[in-house]
């Protein structure tokens, strides 16, 4: 009997590297480790696209819907409070090797760290795949007991998040300076200048998506802010946090109306965190690949490509050239392939 393949995920622009941690972080042992007991072993990459066994992703997500009839949201906050750590072990490692200024002969098994904890941080990317439509009919479930007349209304506030990504607090942190610019009569004053750099600290790796892009400099900062201008769209960043406010307001006010049990309101909060942490979770990954630039460049030195083609070799092929000193044979007479 032929093997079903059920489409999961597509996902263009993405780097080999950063896919080859996903797709691999995502087998059985590293689910076993933060407490599940079913992961996805088998997979396969067709134009872009993750596609995993049927049986085994109907498996995954019959075992997480048995888990939720059971322990309610409680279950989903456990799970991803030890997402939640995992990802701060990996960031804090990335930003530990971002701050070195020389990594010596240390390449590979600085490599080999932070490759393992990429792949232990794997299950963030699918765990809220895999459990969204079972968190989905709950709240549906939960809601439809009460008939309320808005009740389309009220699933959307019960499955938004309620807490701001990294990329709403810098629009917001891009608006204020676009104000203090517009404020100055368009001067590029030594206050202004601050304001950029502390910016550019704060939110600069997320123009590094999924290990690929270009850095923001002071120049796109400027561009993009004479862009808001020129369009009259600035606002206050306030305004753009506004919507976060109104929805936690909002929230707490539903609770009161509908009269939902202790145990339902654990269910609507950890599907709020489950909106939240599938932009957090990419975040991580996106801020730990550009703290490690540093690395990057340095693999790519050893290995004789690119900085930009280094990301395109999987995690396996990176460690096998370091551990064997050998070069990726990118060469043949010419370029087998090239990053244009």
């Amino acid at each position: 009997m032929l093997a079903r393949w059920k489409k999961v995920v597509e996902r263009r622009g993405q780097s080999v590297l950063i896919s080859s941690y996903f797709y691999n972080g995502i087998q059985t042992k590293y689910f076993r480790e933060i407490g599940l007991w079913y992961g996805l072993d088998n997979y396969m990459i067709i134009d872009f696209s993750g596609y995993y066994l049927a049986d085994e992703a109907a498996r995954c997500q019959n075992y997480l819907r048995n888990r939720l009839r059971r322990e309610s949201g409680a279950f989903i906050e456990t799970t991803l409070n030890r997402l939640v750590a995992r990802g701060e072990k990996l960031l804090d490692f990335a930003k530990r090797v971002g701050q070195r200024s020389r990594l010596g002969d240390n390449i590979f098994s600085i490599f080999y760290r932070f490759s393992e904890l990429c792949l232990e941080f794997g299950p963030a990317m699918y765990f809220p795949i895999l459990s969204e439509p079972a968190i989905e009919e709950a709240v549906r479930s939960l809601i439809k007991k009460r008939k309320p007349a808005d009740a389309e209304h009220i699933y959307e506030v019960f499955t938004s998040s309620v807490e701001p990504t990294a990329g709403s607090y810098e629009l917001a942190s891009l608006h204020r300076i676009a104000i203090a610019y517009k404020r100055s009569g368009r001067r590029q004053t030594i206050r202004l200048m601050a304001m950029l750099d502390d910016h550019l600290a704060r939110y600069g790796w997320l123009a590094f998506t999924k290990f690929v892009g270009r850095p923001w400099t002071k120049r796109t900062l400027l561009a993009r802010i004479s862009h808001l201008l020129r369009d009259k769209s600035a606002r206050g960043d306030s305004k753009i946090l506004d919507q976060y406010r109104q929805r936690k307001r909002e929230t707490a006010t539903l609770v009161r109306q509908l009269k939902l049990s202790g145990r339902e309101q654990g269910l609507i909060r950890s599907a709020q965190q489950l909106a939240y942490f599938r932009t957090w979770r990419v975040d991580v990954y996106t801020q730990a690949g550009y703290r490690i630039r540093n690395l990057l460049y340095a693999i790519a030195r050893r290995v004789r490509v690119s900085p930009r083609e280094v990301v395109w070799m999987t995690y396996k092929e990176i460690k096998d050239c370091l551990s064997n000193g050998k070069t990726f044979p990118v060469v043949l007479g010419r370029h087998i392939w090239r990053v244009d």
